[in-house]
């Protein structure tokens, strides 16, 4: 995979000032490969965790961040490829995307539909793939259950929420109060864990919930466990305190999921996207075709946050560190 044009390159870690315009040749692409002009790259927290250089398997620095993309077929190397030049296509790169072009292996590549614009379809891809595969892959969940959400105001979180809209599921999400208005257009209850404790909400309103979906990790998994069930699932698809906490937030995450995973009561696991070990990897193709079909026929509504040129890049790390905006944020080169 290989970046080029205007490119935005994460040069230290560090603050967000780490992240600097470049450019950077264009790679023909070779023998099964296609380059594709970058119309929308979205903004991942997963790319903030890179920047603080707490992110496991990341490239060494420096290099291109970006996880995912929407854009163009510009053209296609020699061999088999099912995608031919001038189609409009959705990836998942893991890194890469915040440049103009890209030249990649499209193994984790979908076509978008005819009345899909780029915005909405980068929006979809990390946010959307994720909470498909949580909510399909990591657990049995039908209309009788009900679950939490954590984040709900985040990129996967609404992702969590207008996905799971479609189950007639009981819903309740934390977020902050500015985003209640936000969580409760996707049908959840909103909980703001600033001013409330979700275990007493939880337990006082509903008694205990089937599912929980916690991307902080740490010490906050033993509170997710304690609104569950007895056969309920808890699923850990992230260490967002690691941003405070350093790089001992994400062992100590697996540590607790292990630890829970000997102990009766509910079930604990955790994903991610395309970690060794704690993926889907394998059906990612399948499931981003899935979503990029859902969203062609307007079956989900990705929020998007904030719109930005591709050299705010560190403007829009900032918005998202701070937490300042709700949904996606989505970069256009």
């Amino acid at each position: 995979m290989q970046s080029g044009g205007q490119c935005i390159d994460l040069s230290a870690v560090g603050d967000p000032d780490v992240l600097v315009p470049v450019t950077r040749p264009v790679v023909d692409p070779g023998p099964g490969q296609i380059l594709v002009r970058i119309k929308a790259a979205g903004v991942a927290y997963a790319d903030v965790k890179m920047r603080h250089g707490i992110y496991p398997g990341a490239p060494k620095i420096p290099f291109v961040p970006g996880y995912d993309f929407a854009g163009v077929v510009e053209a296609v190397g020699s061999g088999e490829t099912p995608f031919a030049v001038g189609d409009n296509v959705a990836g998942l790169t893991k890194v890469g995307s915040y440049a103009e072009y890209l030249t990649l292996a499209p193994r984790h590549v979908a076509k978008m539909g005819s009345n899909t614009a780029f915005v909405p379809a980068a929006a979809s891809v990390l946010n959307y793939v994720t909470a498909y595969q949580l909510i399909h892959r990591c657990t049995a969940i039908d209309e009788k259950h009900s679950v939490l959400v954590h984040g709900g105001g985040g990129g996967v979180g609404t992702a969590l929420l207008d996905l799971l809209r479609g189950l007639n599921v009981t819903v309740f999400a934390t977020a902050s109060e500015s985003k209640h208005d936000l969580v409760r257009s996707y049908g959840a209850t909103p909980i703001d864990y600033r001013a409330h404790d979700f275990v007493n909400v939880i337990k006082s309103q509903h008694g205990r919930v089937d599912a929980v979906f916690d991307h902080i990790g740490g010490q906050h998994l033993w509170r997710s466990r304690k609104v569950l069930q007895p056969r309920g699932q808890l699923v850990c698809f992230g260490f967002a305190g690691a941003v405070q906490d350093g790089n001992g937030a994400a062992l100590g995450t697996l540590a607790r999921i292990t630890a829970m995973k000997c102990m009766p009561g509910p079930s604990a696991k955790f994903y991610g996207i395309l970690s060794p070990g704690f993926s889907f990897e394998d059906h990612i193709a399948a499931d981003l075709d899935q979503v990029m079909r859902l969203l062609d026929a307007g079956s989900i509504s990705p929020h998007v946050g904030a719109e930005l040129p591709l050299e705010e890049a560190a403007n829009a790390h900032r918005m998202l560190e701070e937490a300042r905006v709700a949904g996606k944020i989505v970069l256009l080169p």
